[in-house]
């Protein structure tokens, strides 16, 4: 006999871990706490990320990044490769009239 799988409402509404997330569903800007989770990794290993600048923080904060920074670091770009940071794209950096 096969038993259903019911969920209960106390499932549907828990949270998803934050590993378990897609990118699209995390918050724009995270902590380092939630990046960590993200990438399950120690939190300490986050702020060495900061540290040695390998994940960017947003101006001003020492513990604030920005989704678009953690996006850059996952792809082993920088901020600028990706559009971010005043950069331009390297898709577009041949034509710049592109869209306009």
């Amino acid at each position: 006999m096969i038993k259903n799988k019911l969920t209960t409402n106390d499932q549907k509404n828990t949270p998803k871990e934050y590993w378990k997330k897609n990118f699209q569903e995390i918050p724009e800007v995270l902590t380092p706490d939630e990046v960590a989770k993200f990438l399950r990794v120690s939190e300490e290993f986050v702020s060495e990320l900061i540290t040695n600048g390998s994940i960017k923080t947003l101006k001003g904060t020492q513990n604030r990044i920005f989704k678009g920074f953690l996006f850059a670091y996952m792809t082993q770009n920088s901020p600028q490769e990706v559009g971010l940071m005043g950069g331009v794209s390297s898709d577009l950096k041949e034509d710049l009239s592109v869209g306009f």
